[in-house]
């Protein structure tokens, strides 16, 4: 059993790991520097595996492992598996994502019993890879706590999960380092089988490791023993920063912001006067509430001074949304092919959120194209590129154009709308031509992206309802508000296909619709449903 948990204050990364392990294993050697294929790395030794649990390099790389106990795996009686902590001390010398990435995807991981690695860029939301001896599946939206246990995994989960949440107000506020080692030195939950500093006969939590990088250091700070018992301080040891890890970024301050930033009834005035005229006072007060706009606005103010790059794993980590992408390590072009990346939209909200969170880890240049409302969400305008659909359509396209003419790398839902239920399928508009046309004329690779996802019963009810009785006004998308705090769909699968070519994409038709066409079905095609009627109709 072991448990890591992680925020990001004050530019600063914090990683604390407590490690359970049988009391019969030899002490772990207290971290030191090792240079490592010309990489200076800190970290733990055991002198049983000759490996580590936890990493950091002179980049402000931190790499974490933990055994996955549920995973659906059989040891084979006599094979001689490598010790997973070897796999830290490997990971823990690479300063490039893509290259760590495509390494995981070419290793004999077969070799390796079940783990969860889970790897940080720097100052940034981690990156998870789950092998279950079997498949590598790369997690999207790591939370902001991880646990392992051999017993009751589940549940121990959850429960400590539950005790972070609390402390965090549902990981919306940020614990400061004193409150997040109290945490990890409690014997809470109870009984203390399953606390975070827990002990079980004859196991329990032999170690504490705090990590944190700065702009010009990493330091790693150690204490062996129970947590919850030892009054032994902690060392620490430290690392001069020699670069960071590629791709390059940095964090974004939002721009400053009013108090309640969403007004739902003018940005109706604005869009669509006619209707707003029509409106009775109850009407209004009636929207207001089904869009949930006071709890939208008392969210934005709790973040206002959250860096942007960290709103969309705040958002996944408060909904409990994540996403499993199989296979974990397929090709991504480089981003010097400007690719576009065209997607299923299921959902609505969360998938784009899932989707631009997963993106920018590999491409923190890319940009949604997407209706101008979510403007309305400073954290997100680094990442839009706002199309006004409901203004000028001359201007809209100027818009667009001039995001294709770029160099930055684009995120495009090519129906341009969520998806409803047709005769108890999910099916999505046709998907427009322009994206097709454009990333022809300006020679981008294209990538297709395949969501596996849904909204709530209600959702699509509300949707028919309306299409029944001609209603103008889109009632359902006022909802898409209640699916982002209460989604139905929390473990999104995702599929990334082969990377075409511009010579590629011209080769699957003869006109830009037919092109959009085809690469709608191979999107369809290269996702797998993980529920009935998930994924668009093909």
């Amino acid at each position: 059993m072991c448990t890591l948990s992680w925020h990001i204050r004050n530019n600063t990364l914090t990683v604390v790991f407590n490690r359970d392990e049988r009391f019969s294993r030899p002490e772990a050697h207290p971290p030191d520097v090792e240079t490592i294929d010309g990489i200076r790395v800190l970290a733990p030794r055991d002198p049983e595996g000759g490996g580590t649990w936890i990493a950091a390099n002179d980049h402000g790389m931190v790499v974490c492992l933990m055994n996955y106990y549920h995973a659906p795996f059989r040891e084979q009686p006599g094979y001689e598996y490598r010790s997973r902590g070897k796999l830290v001390r490997s990971a823990s010398t690479s300063t490039d994502l893509h290259a760590l990435r495509k390494m995981l995807g070419d290793m004999e991981l077969h070799l390796y019993r079940p783990f969860h690695l889970v790897v940080f860029p720097g100052v940034f939301a981690p990156i998870e890879w789950q092998w279950d001896g079997t498949e590598l599946k790369e997690i999207v939206g790591a939370p902001y706590v991880l646990s392992s246990s051999g017993l009751m995994p589940g549940m121990i989960l959850r429960l400590r999960t539950r005790l972070f949440r609390k402390a965090t107000s549902n990981f919306i506020k940020e614990l400061t380092d004193e409150q997040q080692l109290k945490l990890h030195r409690s014997r809470r939950p109870w009984p203390p089988a399953i606390s975070v500093a827990m002990r079980w006969k004859d196991r329990g939590t032999v170690s504490l490791t705090q990590v944190k990088v700065r702009p010009d250091e990493v330091t790693m700070s150690y204490q062996p023993g129970d947590p919850a018992t030892t009054r032994q301080p902690m060392e620490t040891a430290r690392l001069d920063r020699n670069g960071s890890p590629s791709p390059k970024r940095k964090l974004i301050p939002c721009e400053p912001y009013p108090e309640d930033p969403v007004d739902v009834i003018r940005l109706l005035r604005e869009k669509n006067p006619a209707m707003h005229r029509k409106l009775s006072g109850l009407a209004r007060a009636g929207i207001r509430l089904v869009a949930r706009e006071k709890i939208i606005n008392n969210h934005l103010n709790k973040v206002k001074e959250m860096p942007c790059n960290l709103f969309a794993a705040k958002a996944l980590s408060h909904t409990g949304v994540r996403g499993h992408l199989r296979p974990a390590a397929g090709p991504l072009p480089e981003p010097e092919t400007r690719p576009v990346f065209l997607s299923n939209h299921p959902t609505g909200g969360l998938d784009g959120i899932l989707v631009l969170h997963w993106l920018s880890t590999y491409y923190p240049d890319i940009r949604l194209i997407a209706n101008d409302l979510l403007w309305n969400l400073h954290h997100m305008r680094p990442y839009i590129v706002p199309v006004d659909v409901f203004g000028d359509s001359r201007k809209a396209l100027k818009t667009v154009v001039e995001a294709f003419e770029g160099d930055a790398p684009l995120f495009v839902f090519p129906s341009g709308a969520t998806a409803r239920r047709k005769n108890g399928v999910l099916t999505e508009l046709p998907w427009q031509k322009n994206p097709v046309k454009m990333a022809l004329k300006y020679r981008r690779t294209v990538v297709p992206i395949h969501l596996d996802g849904c909204n709530s019963r209600l959702f699509y009810a509300v949707a028919w309802t309306r299409t029944l009785l001609r209603i103008p006004l889109n009632l359902e998308m006022m909802l898409l508000s209640r699916e982002f705090f209460s989604p139905k769909w929390k473990d999104f699968g995702m599929t990334v296909g082969e990377p075409l070519g511009p010579d590629q994409v011209r080769s699957l038709g003869r006109t830009d619709e037919v092109r959009a066409e085809a690469l709608r079905r191979i999107c369809v095609q290269s996702g797998s449903s993980t529920a009935a009627g998930s994924p668009a109709s093909p």
